[in-house]
């Protein structure tokens, strides 16, 4: 009847509320308002100065065929998810987000995301292990070493 994501978004907003209420109850209202404004704008603020070299940076590791782009690339979405987590207003988000800022916690979620990340990068992937159809006879791109294009044909394709 209801889509689990629904269900899921509720459940969240439910949990959300009923923190924020405990928290407000016991330290005031003006203090809790307060700490969950700071902690969205502490999100904006680390959101930004990730969210900038992300792109770059994924885009540069896909395109030049990074054999561990899927681990950086996981890393780096999960850090981004982290800021996402901390500009939402609730406290149950912002310790979700500070456990993904930790390393050792990110890297229990990594594989998750990087099985998820593997299957989106593969067709993009210049080297590595795919296959390529070049003229119609398929050449494995592991074969074939780096250097044997000059650098402008590397470049384009």
């Amino acid at each position: 009847m209801f889509s689990p994501v629904a269900v899921f978004l509720f459940v969240i907003t439910v949990v959300e509320l009923f923190v924020m209420v405990q928290l407000a109850s016991v330290f005031g209202a003006f203090p809790t308002a307060f700490f969950l404004i700071a902690l969205s704008i502490l999100g904006v603020v680390v959101l930004r100065k990730q969210g900038a070299g992300f792109f770059r940076s994924t885009i540069s590791s896909v395109a030049n065929g990074d054999s561990l782009v899927a681990d950086k690339i996981a890393n780096r979405a999960l850090v981004l998810a982290a800021c996402l987590l901390l500009v939402l207003p609730g406290f149950v988000s912002a310790v979700l987000a500070i456990l993904l800022f930790v390393p050792p916690i990110r890297a229990l979620a990594r594989p998750a995301v990087r099985s998820r990340i593997q299957t989106w990068i593969r067709p993009y992937q210049r080297f590595g292990r795919s296959v390529v159809d070049v003229d119609s006879v398929v050449v494995d791109a592991d074969s074939v070493p780096r250097d044997a294009y000059p650098p402008a044909q590397r470049e384009l394709g």
